[in-house]
């Protein structure tokens, strides 16, 4: 049940617009009431309208596909459920769920230009690009393209397939090519059910830490990385300055709060390893949930209007409840402190395609990694790569900065190959 609070309704658009599908608007929880309702009445239809009420800021956004056929093709924004090959089970299918912003009906694929594929990062979903979707759409649109943005499979709203079971005795690089494959096969199973060519990968966090995985599997399909904020680029601590920062961090632990923080951390790092997510912490809240999302989201997303608060609040909530599935990728990808296991700047020099890096001026992200990066690049024959530092924003630079980001972005997506560099797909080596 909606609160009092809640007067107000998103209106989506039909695909004719003559009609509306009005979505009542909730509050953001602020007490157990409201966060109990909140996680009482949340499921798979409530989820699809937190996607929808962020969606339809876009002016062409539409639910479905139109019934008829316009006289001329015209920009619109439209939902997608592809069916790809499970992960797991040969005789099952997934869905994989997806924005397509362009022409419609759509052209064959040879006769757009090549698509950019938006890509999430670690707990996030296709959404989260709210304040760049029209932009970016528009831009794609009029160079005759078109923008994708897409959840992983077992994140957003894409299909929460069970996580293979992956044993953390494993060699390193089995335990980490076996994470990634989950994500890098799915992808190339879409983009062969979309009938793409080659497309330009613009991927956040863990978002660009997996582009940079496609690419190195699949460099005939990928014109160009736009790395945003990605994790898992630099190397981390040595095994020895790991254990001289233990010595020295145990031998400053005297008072009883330092004490307890170690405890804590201990136990962080206990979890990490035993490979629980934070959201099998938010789903075991139950009704608390909702109010811990809020703690969150109104934190973290100050700088948006407060409706954009509200309607992302939602839809953070949906995907963080729903069954556990991609997230469980993370410990055997990354080890504690959020370094790569196999750091992408010790395997970068294998990319050929341009690479754009993005950080924020107030990121968490080491920016010194992609400064690096770009230096292996380079020395390995690969001069079109470079960074940008956008001002005024943190790792959610798409959000924290949208306008820098969006001109930035515009850019990059002008600025590319007409085919991708030769070479072989990984899988076709040594056939």
């Amino acid at each position: 049940m909606p609160s009092p609070a809640a007067d107000s309704a998103a209106a989506v658009a039909s695909s004719s617009g003559a009609a509306t599908v009005d979505i009542p608007i909730p509050a953001i929880p602020s007490n157990f009431w409201e966060s109990f309702r909140a996680w009482w009445s949340s499921n798979e239809r409530t989820s699809k309208e937190a996607e929808e009420r962020v969606l339809s800021r876009i002016p062409f956004y539409r639910a479905s596909p139109p019934t008829t056929l316009p006289p001329t093709p015209e920009l619109l924004a439209i939902p997608h459920r592809t069916t790809i090959p499970h992960p797991t089970h040969p005789n099952r299918h997934a869905q994989i769920n997806a924005l397509s912003l362009g022409a419609h009906p759509p052209p064959s694929p040879s006769a757009e230009r090549p698509p950019t594929l938006l890509l999430h990062g670690y707990l996030a979903g296709l959404a989260f690009f709210m304040c760049n979707l029209e932009d970016l759409g528009r831009a794609a649109h009029a160079r005759n393209g078109r923008l994708w943005a897409f959840d992983w499979l077992g994140m957003g709203r894409s299909e929460r397939v069970a996580f293979p079971g992956i044993s953390a005795k494993l060699p390193v690089e089995e335990r980490v090519r076996r994470a990634e494959d989950f994500f890098v096969d799915s992808l190339e199973e879409w983009r062969k059910a979309q009938g793409i060519k080659a497309f330009v990968l613009a991927g956040h966090s863990l978002g660009g830490y997996l582009s940079l995985a496609y690419a190195l599997r699949h460099p005939t399909r990928v014109l160009k990385l736009i790395l945003i904020s990605p994790v898992g680029i630099p190397q981390g601590p040595s095994p020895e300055e790991l254990a001289a920062q233990r010595v020295a961090t145990e031998a400053a632990l005297t008072s009883r709060e330092p004490r307890l923080r170690r405890m804590l951390r201990k136990s962080a790092i206990w979890l990490w390893e035993q490979n629980v997510s934070p959201l099998t912490v938010l789903r075991a809240s139950l009704f608390f949930g909702p109010l811990l999302v809020s703690s969150y989201s109104t934190r973290r997303f100050t700088e948006l209007p407060l409706e954009d608060q509200r309607d992302l609040h939602h839809y953070i909530y949906s995907i963080s409840s729903a069954r556990g599935s991609g997230e469980y990728c993370l410990s055997h990808i990354l080890s504690p402190g959020a370094y790569a296991r196999q750091p992408m700047v010790d395997r970068i020099a294998g990319i050929k395609c341009p690479v754009t890096f993005m950080y924020g001026d107030r990121d968490w992200m080491d920016v010194d990694g992609g400064h690096e990066a770009v230096r292996r690049l380079r020395e390995a024959g690969n001069t079109s790569a470079k960074v940008h530092v956008v001002p005024d924003a943190g790792h959610h630079i798409y959000l924290d900065n949208a306008t820098d980001f969006n001109r930035l972005m515009r850019r990059e997506m002008e600025d590319v190959p007409e085919r991708a560099p030769e070479g072989k797909e990984e899988a076709d080596v040594g056939a």
